[in-house]
Order: structure tokens, then sequence, then C-alpha cells
């Protein structure tokens, strides 16, 4: 693919939509320079490239395939957003990954990650998965944004992906031993 690229890293299973993001890619394809770039692998792949097909996207959509954690930043630094469009997702780690990469954030709200660490319009922009269209058109969104305000989003979502490091996930773990520990009331 040609940098720079809409990037996700996802497995390629049905609860993670990926059928619904490629659809919606199709849709705005037409007015996006970006190619799509799609990292992962999974039991979906054939039916998801026979979709890429009916769409005629085969010269707009790459596979790469699974990526090796320690190859990933080179994914990341060509990426000029990251789209995680799962229709359910405890976490989502990958957002963590995309934020501290510096990678404008495109989530489903439905995503653990998007409840607890991104608000709409501050760190990222959020879309409800099952509506394709509410997907191109944040895509699009992204890809239309001035720089200096897609810019604001990427340091906005570096500074909150901080404050859930390691540290303070054992701090919390801790935290939550402690308590399991203490008499109640």
């Amino acid at each position: 693919p040609t940098p720079p690229y809409l990037l996700s890293v996802t497995r390629l299973i049905p609860r993670k939509n990926v059928h619904g993001l490629i659809a919606a890619y199709g849709r705005c394809a037409p007015d996006l320079p970006w190619d799509l770039v799609i990292c992962g692998s999974g039991s979906e792949l054939i039916p998801l490239q026979r979709q890429i097909a009916e769409l005629n996207l085969q010269s707009r959509v790459y596979w790469p395939g699974f990526i090796a954690y320690d190859q990933m930043p080179r994914w990341y630094a060509h990426a000029a957003a990251f789209i995680h469009p799962a229709l359910s997702e405890q976490w989502g780690l990958v957002v963590n990954e995309a934020a501290a990469a510096g990678v404008p954030i495109l989530c489903s709200q439905t995503v653990g990650a998007a409840v607890e660490m991104l608000r709409d319009r501050h760190n990222a922009l959020l879309f409800p998965p099952d509506n394709e269209m509410a997907i191109a058109q944040a895509i699009l969104e992204i890809y239309r944004m001035p720089d200096a305000e897609r810019q604001i989003l990427v340091w906005s979502a570096q500074a909150t992906v901080a404050q859930y490091g390691p540290k303070q996930f054992a701090t919390g773990f801790i935290n939550a031993a402690s308590s399991s520990f203490s008499p109640y009331p």
C-alpha cells in the first residue's frame, strides 16, 4: 500500500465487524485517497476477500496478514488514521497502541476502550458499529479534518493513554487486591 493509509489491526472474526468496515470503506473510497490496510488473520478471510471483490476494491484494500507485535510500529507510523469497528470488545488494546503511536483514532462506541478512555471529538471520533453510513462519515470526517484539529485529537489521545500504562495497572491491581482483604464496614 502507498502511505498514508487507513489502518485496522484486528482478528478476522464476525464480532470485529470487518465486513461493516469494508462496506463503509466502499461507500467513501471514491472520495478518499487512502487505501485500507487490514492487519490480522482469522476465519473470515475468504468471505471478506469475496466482499472486497464484489465491491471492486481489490486495488484499494490490503491484507498483510498477522503482523508480529515488534513489527507493528512501522504500520502505525505510515497510517493516516486507525479504525476499530468492533461490534463488541472487552477493551481493544489496539486502541491504546494507536494512541501511543500518535495515529488519529476512529472507534466503535461499543468497544471497552471507547467507553472508558475515549471521548468523541476530544481524543477520537466514535461511531455506532452497526451503521455503515456512520462509519463512512467518520472516515471522511477524519480525512477532511484540518491538520491542526487532527493533531489535537492525537495529542489528547496520547495524554489519555498515558494514564493506562503498566504502572497505573499495577497500582489499580494492588488497590483492588488490598481492598478485598479489608473487613466490611
